[in-house]
């Protein structure tokens, strides 16, 4: 490869992470990257496409909406903001709302939203996509509401309105958005919520909600389904418009319909024909405009004359489903198999398919896989029940697919097994025809970006089964045929060890890279608690593969051989399946990297590293993280599963200083303000992120402390160094203050119990300990007090709120418990000093993890010994969540990790404080001698490679009084051979090279002055600088030790400018 290329491919992992925490672009060039990824569709042109499909507006046949009682009640009365009409299939809905919406246009047209929900189209089937979609409506006429996009947008970028908790976010956008008094006038229009197949019940109960909190109106349609009107049964003030009750209204507007539909007809009906026609349309029409509109289609089709119309009218019986039923017998038998395969298949898709992918999806239609023709003709065969659009198949109506669904004539076996069907025909033409390099392009650095995508391709033919195959073997697994268990779980085995690179390809090339990662997640899930070992283990590595290597999906598909497996551990299946796929000439040696670590996510600069509010939590239910971002301004809350980010909140007040959530995790509480003594305490509503109550509060000048009781009712927060407040939220009243021994400072505070107190608040204090008791008025009273501690560092409290874990000193591990008095047990001494930052009960509260400059170690209390320590940034703070999982954030770079607690256990061994050397950096000499630095967890080492053999220097941490030490980042060379380290304490130490012993020695020591940084000038010097707040550089001769110069210096940009 090229320089260039290699450049390339060094930067694909990089890719994700700068699209993710780069908020630094050009204005215009962000705007309309938001609206372009927020884009879903454009509810205006859907408006157009249908009115075309079904023939055209025809004013006759909805104007009788505009004056009908309940749609004056709704439009007038300001009270009334949700009208629901509902009726039967064929009834005429759609074209009824795209009517009304035409007429409410003409007095409002930068005011009427709508959606149209469709269930054969995935992109308008889901609550997420009709908020979407609504959005994108809203701020395209409105753009001065974009803003409220955008704040979410900013923090997140395009994975805000895709990832699986894109719900959230949305309807926090679209809450905001309709909050604004400039949506006062909006009128929202959703069409055939029954269509909304996923999260409809969501919709739903947001609908409800914004009907009752927000003024804008609101018009739905749905069928007369019971689970819609139940649901709707709890609006609190609702109109509703059922057609079959507007039976005059409608029977005269069907009547305007066939008055329209024989006018169209040719010229070959003559009018006694056409009366004919008329009347049988009116007798058996049943106020159904698809009816009439089924029926006037196949009058209209080619070749059909004025002496066919009797014998088509007599084959055409009333309702709906006898009139497609009759359809399905009209198939011409040496059509049939060819038809029915095409109907069942159609029948349980999950999008429109191509005809290709429709011929790919079974068997018998495979032969034609080529013929586009051929395909064509045979779905014209199947009568009036599919339509060819845009070389895609649709069924005339959603009713056909219900109707489809429970035939048996066309699904014999049933739905399970027709998905089963599907599912294997899928997996063998994704064997047949995925493989490397699907574009076949020359170089393999090329990025997505770069790609056309290619006409003719075998995606054109395997686009479908490579997105949803996953989706039918789900569907069938639903259906339990346990007989062909075993075999399935085969062919999938198969499958993922003989293609499944090339499936990640294929599916980066189709730009679902995100639908490759949540199709692994779904099978993972749908596998567990099933006998089927071999392939959970396989799918459990596929999945972390695709998650690790996202970014390269994202930009570059072609690495997935170059670099992808690369940098996958040796021992993965995956990467032991696809091993002949790396290229030779790179000669791969990791020792160390045999396996997947137990980092499942890594999200750098995410949140703030600063010390004050450092701060990460999971939510009781372990699903979701929080922490603060890099700004200090807004809360993120971060999917635990994913790493991605489900809502940005914004606490008024400044500066975000603390947070908590509630125990029973629909709330969370923040702190945040600019002043010392003050903080704005705000409440918020979980999952709309709505704040819901705001109040001032006294807070401590250090770190916001703060902790919600059991209940919830109460809050316990630092008020200042030696007080701790305890407020009632409900009505913002300060019921008690809890004042700890003089001279101790408030460190950690948490609820607990006693015996004789349900309710009961821990404070630690610099030197003491306390439990206070409340009573039944919310007062406190110190029921138990140990004092004359040493100071912690950091504490935990059980998770049964019984004990607490207190690393104190510096040195020591305490375990503190309550009875009558307050006890102690030592867990551990450490013969060392350890920084400790932060402590988290795991899991069953028999081990504790501990963070800090040592990065990660977990403690097993019982039998008081490291089980593990994890390396990496050194971490701030660190919790654990339900699912097993341990957050952290590092303490130098806002990473955000989250770990999976089962990989930690599986791979861990007793181990002792003794650990290995970590490789921190390195630094080449003049003469090619090179100087290793690394870290054993207790201290740096510096290594001098020569001839290929390392040298120890003797003087470390080791063997060195407390305080005094190497500052191993200053390590200098010069160019004969020698080198310069300055200690802690001023000095500086220069080694030389014996060339007869082959070994450094320490030639002399220079000075005793604090030496922040220096750096060889000559053979002959040390240039020595000050730190920045000085103003000078000093020159010492290595010969005499003196200082012969010294210049002041004048710092200008990147420039120093000596004087």
């Amino acid at each position: 490869m090229t320089d260039m290329h290699i450049g390339k491919a060094a930067n694909v992992g990089h890719v994700e992470i700068a699209q993710q925490t780069n908020n630094v672009y050009d204005t215009d060039v962000e705007k309309d990257s938001c609206l372009k990824d927020l884009y879903i569709t454009n509810p205006s042109a859907d408006k157009k496409r249908i009115e075309r499909d079904k023939g055209g507006l025809l004013k006759d046949c909805y104007s009788w909406i505009l004056y009908n009682d309940n749609f004056v009640q709704w439009r007038d009365d300001p009270e009334q903001h949700l009208l629901w009409i509902k009726g039967d299939p064929g009834k005429g809905k759609t074209m009824l709302l795209a009517g009304l919406i035409t007429e409410l246009e003409k007095t409002s047209h930068d005011g009427i939203f709508y959606f149209f929900c469709q269930a054969a189209r995935p992109s308008h089937r889901t609550a997420s996509n009709v908020l979407r979609g609504v959005i994108w409506f809203i701020v395209s006429k409105r753009p001065g509401l974009k803003s409220y996009v955008r704040r979410e947008y900013d923090q997140a970028g395009s994975n805000i309105f895709t990832d699986h908790n894109a719900w959230y976010a949305l309807s926090g956008i679209l809450t905001a958005i309709l909050e604004d008094k400039t949506s006062a006038d909006c009128i929202i229009i959703i069409d055939a919520l029954d269509e909304c197949i996923e999260s409809r019940e969501k919709l739903i109960g947001y609908i409800i909600q914004c009907s009752i909190s927000c003024k804008a109106k609101w018009v739905i349609s749905s069928r007369n389904w019971p689970e819609i009107e139940s649901q709707l049964d709890a609006a609190q003030s609702q109109v509703r418009l059922q057609l079959e009750l507007n039976h005059a209204s409608i029977s005269d507007a069907v009547i305007k319909f066939v008055d329209r539909k024989i006018s169209q007809l040719n010229s070959t009906f003559d009018e006694l024909a056409r009366e004919r026609i008329r009347k049988h349309l009116l007798d058996n029409a049943n106020d159904t405009f698809l009816w009439v509109a089924l029926v006037c289609q196949e009058l209209g089709k080619p070749g059909v004359n004025n002496y066919h119309s009797s014998n088509i009218l007599k084959r055409f019986p009333a309702g709906l489903n006898e009139l497609y039923a009759r359809m399905v017998c009209d198939i011409k038998e040496q059509d049939m198999d060819w038809c029915r395969a095409i109907l069942a298949v159609i029948s349980v898709a999950l999008k429109p398919l191509s005809l290709q992918e429709l011929a790919a999806a079974d068997e018998i239609l495979t032969e034609w896989v080529e013929d586009k023709k051929t395909l064509s003709s045979l779905v014209t065969s199947c009568g009036s029940l599919l339509t060819i659009r845009e070389n895609k198949v649709y069924t005339v109506h959603q009713s056909v697919n219900d109707f489809l669904r429970t035939t048996p004539k066309i699904l014999p076996s049933g739905i399970g097994q027709q998905h089963y069907s599907i599912l294997d025909c899928s997996l063998n033409v994704m064997h047949d025809r995925l493989h490397r390099n699907l574009y076949k392009l020359k170089d393999s650095c090329v990025l997505i970006d770069e790609m056309d995508v290619l006409e003719g391709s075998s995606l054109t033919i395997v686009g479908y089964a490579c997105v949803y195959w996953v989706d039918h073997f789900c569907a069938w697994l639903l259906t339990d045929n346990q007989h062909q268990n075993s075999f399935c779980y085969t062919m999938i085995i198969q499958f993922l060890e003989n293609k499944y690179l090339y499936w990640l390809e294929a599916m980066s090339l189709l730009r679902c890279t995100s639908e490759a990662i949540k199709a692994m997640q779904k099978l993972e899930d749908k596998l567990e608690g099933r006998d089927s070992d071999e392939l959970k283990l396989l799918v459990k590595d596929a999945v972390r593969f695709a998650f690790t290597h996202r970014a390269i999906m994202d930009a570059a598909p072609l690495q997935l051989y170059d670099s992808a497996l690369i940098f996958t551990p040796r021992l993965s299946k995956i990467r032991g399946c696809f091993y002949q796929e790396i290229n030779k000439s790179i000669d791969v040696f990791s020792p160390n990297f045999q396996r997947w670590d137990a980092c499942l996510q890594t999200i750098p600069g995410i949140a703030s590293h600063i010390d004050d509010s450092a701060i990460c939590e999971f939510s009781p239910d372990g699903g979701q993280v929080a922490t603060i971002n890099s700004n200090a301004d807004s809360l993120l809350l971060m999917d635990a599963s994913t790493g991605g980010l489900v809502k940005s909140i914004k606490p008024p007040g400044g500066r975000l200083c603390g947070f908590t959530f509630y125990p029973s995790g629909d709330h969370l509480v923040t702190l945040s303000g600019d002043t010392r003594d003050e903080a704005k305490l705000s409440i918020f509503h979980l999952p709309n992120g709505e704040c819901s109550k705001s109040f001032t509060v006294l807070k401590s000048r250090g770190s916001a402390i703060l902790s919600v009781s059991p209940d919830g009712k109460l809050l316990a927060i630092a008020s200042g160094d030696h007080t701790v407040d305890i407020w009632h939220t409900a009505s913002e009243t300060k019921t008690d203050s809890c004042h700890i021994t003089p001279g101790s400072f408030v460190k950690y505070i948490a609820w607990t119990h006693t015996l004789s107190h349900p309710q009961a608040l821990l404070t630690l204090g610099s030197d003491d300990i306390s439990i206070w008791g409340l009573d039944t008025t919310h007062q406190a009273s110190k029921l138990m007090s140990l004092t004359g501690i040493k100071p912690p560092r950091a504490a935990t409290v059980s998770r049964d709120r019984t004990c607490c874990a207190v690393y104190q000193g510096w040195k020591d591990l305490l375990l503190y418990s309550w009875g009558s008095p307050i006890t102690m047990q030592r867990i551990a001494l450490f013969d060392r000093i350890k920084d400790v930052y932060d402590a988290s009960w795991v899991t069953d509260d028999r081990l504790i993890a501990l963070c800090g400059g040592f990065d990660i170690e977990l403690w097993d209390l019982e039998a008081k010994r490291l089980v593990t320590q994890l390396r990496g940034d050194y971490a701030k703070t660190i919790c654990y969540g339900r699912n097993r999982q341990l957050a952290s954030l590092g303490s130098r770079n806002g990473t955000l990790k989250i770990w999976s607690l089962d990989t930690i256990l599986s791979h861990s061994e007793p181990t002792t404080q003794q650990s290995v050397s970590i490789f921190k950096a390195f630094i080449q000499s003049p003469n090619s001698k090179v100087a290793v630095i690394s870290n054993n967890g207790k201290f740096d080492i510096l290594s001098i490679a020569v001839d290929g053999r390392f040298h120890h220097l003797r003087k470390t941490l080791q063997n060195s009084p407390p305080g005094s030490y190497y500052i191993t980042e200053s390590l200098a060379f010069g160019h004969d051979d020698y080198f310069a380290a300055a200690t802690d304490l001023g000095a500086i130490d220069v080694f030389n090279f014996d060339h007869d012993t082959g070994l450094y020695y320490c030639e002399q020591r220079i000075g005793e002055d604090p030496i922040p940084e220096f750096n060889m000038t000559s053979s002959s010097g040390i240039s020595r600088q000050a730190n920045t707040c000085g103003r000078y550089i000093s020159h010492i001769d290595l010969e005499t030790a003196d200082q012969p110069l010294q210049r002041t210096a004048e710092s200008l940009g990147t420039m120093v400018v000596l004087r």
